[in-house]
């Protein structure tokens, strides 16, 4: 029977970890280990994970001396997880009921797929609620098996550049290591794009049922990255970038250039407002009448992709210029300034929890 490991990567979540780890614990098939990273927490947290490593001696529980990040969170957590699966789970979500019996059966009866997926139930802070994240395409099959093209046909090429159900992904650990695990340059997104590509390698198992309340409000990292256009938009880069050097195979220019286009015109806002900064007024409203007689004006969107495009090459030109001109030596650093500063070594101690 495969094994699964769920990690969680905890910075001052004091108040909302008992929920999210009673949610863990009392699962109907328990995690074979459950591995915690405290990332220098000034709050009562590690206090609150020992008394919880005390009730449940699946828990492990590691700190870093300092504050370094989520990405640096999860790769120390992902190096201790001894799993044939690996789930995430937010300091501040809730796994709902059964997902993990649910999602190893499936990793029993299709151990080939690469990951096993359900639905988000986005929790917003605001007037928005909760709101279901899913895909309705798969949902009459569901519980199923999707190969690798179906995949790319009914998902990647009609859904959003940046939608995902990272929240609700187990990965199969063979074929994550395969692709490199999480890169830590896409920061938020670092999860969707692996359980892409591991789709892409491997197939996937979708479940139409909900397999996590995502907790989204102004301080959660996928949600601080979101709000930053410059950072998302550098996020897209990253990814487009890793799909024609490391992961060339899985992609042809076609749908890298179809991923940057739908990713600037998500991030900037939405289509009309990227069309209004690019294209002629006259231009749009030729175009808008067209669709009024039932034409969809496909060539005015292959002219705005066009443009985007223009536009996304000269900003990767002047971002590698900047780039080239970054890395020369610096002959006259600033006192006390190394020339060539190393990156800073995570320091990992682990807890030990109080009999």
């Amino acid at each position: 029977m495969p094994t699964l490991s769920v990690f969680m990567t905890n910075y001052n979540h004091a108040a909302e970890l008992p929920r999210a780890l009673d949610a863990i614990f009392s699962q109907s098939r328990p995690a074979d280990e459950v591995v915690v990273v405290d990332d220098g927490s000034t709050d009562d947290s590690v206090a609150v994970l020992q008394r919880y490593a005390t009730q449940h001696p699946t828990l492990k529980l590691l700190q870093h001396d300092r504050n370094l990040g989520v990405t640096a969170g999860v790769e120390t957590a992902l190096r201790a997880c001894g799993g044939d699966y690996v789930y995430g789970a937010g300091a501040d979500d809730e796994v709902q009921p059964g997902w993990f019996a649910d999602a190893m059966q499936q990793a029993e009866r299709h151990p080939e797929a690469g990951v096993i997926f359900g639905n988000v139930i986005a929790a917003y802070d605001d007037h928005r609620g909760d709101e279901p994240q899913s895909l309705p395409q798969w949902s009459t099959d569901a519980p199923c098996l999707v190969s690798p093209q179906r995949f790319r046909d009914e998902h990647l090429a009609v859904d959003d550049a940046g939608f995902s159900l990272g929240a609700a992904t187990v990965y199969r650990r063979a074929a994550l290591d395969e692709v490199g695990g999480f890169r830590a340059e896409l920061g938020s997104w670092c999860d969707t794009f692996a359980g892409r590509v591991m789709a892409l390698r491997h197939g996937a198992v979708y479940l139409d049922r909900p397999a996590v309340r995502w907790t989204v409000h102004a301080a959660s990292f996928s949600h601080r990255s979101a709000g930053c256009d410059a950072g998302m938009m550098e996020l897209g880069r990253r990814a487009a970038a890793l799909m024609r050097t490391d992961f060339a195979d899985l992609f042809t220019e076609t749908e890298v250039r179809r991923f940057e286009t739908r990713w600037l015109l998500e991030m900037a806002g939405g289509y009309e407002r990227v069309a209004d900064a690019v294209v002629p007024k006259r231009l749009r409203d030729v175009r808008r009448a067209y669709a009024t007689l039932g034409r969809e004006g496909k060539w005015f969107d292959r002219l705005l992709s066009a443009a985007l495009r223009v536009m996304f090459s000269a900003s990767e030109r002047q971002r590698a210029a900047d780039n080239a001109k970054a890395s020369l030596p610096r002959t006259n650093p600033s006192p006390g300034e190394p020339a060539n500063p190393a990156s800073p070594t995570p320091a990992i101690t682990r807890a030990q929890a109080s009999p």
